[in-house]
């Protein structure tokens, strides 16, 4: 797919970038609230969401983890973000340490991680979400 593909047609914002600077942090905060219904607003609906335990997810399975309880986060540390920009779609890579309970049993990871976004009017949606474990974080 040519940049063209991905942008044609599509009035992506002047802001594009901080714009989806905004989303990634909602991203983060949802995730640290459990705010299901913020969560629900940014993913695409087709999201992927690969752990970095080798696990393939989806928006409905993330989403029903948080209503649940089965999955509740601690603190997120985000830092490094880069954001690029091309036409509709947006990909953020950075590294992150995350605290959280999976199941009632505390976790802890650090990752290096890849989202992309696409341009939905009138917001920017993450549509998939890939993460490895950092290789000053394995135990």
């Amino acid at each position: 797919m040519t940049r063209d593909d991905i942008s044609s047609g599509v009035q992506v914002p002047p802001a594009a970038a901080e714009e989806v600077g905004a989303a990634h942090a909602r991203w983060w905060q949802g995730l640290l609230d459990g705010d299901v219904p913020a969560l629900e607003a940014l993913l695409a609906d087709d999201l992927t969401f690969h752990s970095p335990v080798g696990t393939v997810g989806t928006k409905a399975r993330m989403l029903e983890n948080h209503r649940s309880g089965q999955l509740a986060y601690n603190s997120i540390t985000p830092a490094e973000p880069v954001i690029r920009v091309h036409g509709a779609a947006a990909i953020v890579t950075g590294r992150v340490d995350i605290l959280y309970q999976w199941q009632g049993q505390p976790r802890t990871e650090g990752l290096h991680y890849t989202a992309v976004y696409t341009w939905t009017a009138p917001h920017w949606r993450m549509r998939a979400w890939q993460s490895t474990i950092r290789g000053d974080a394995r135990g």
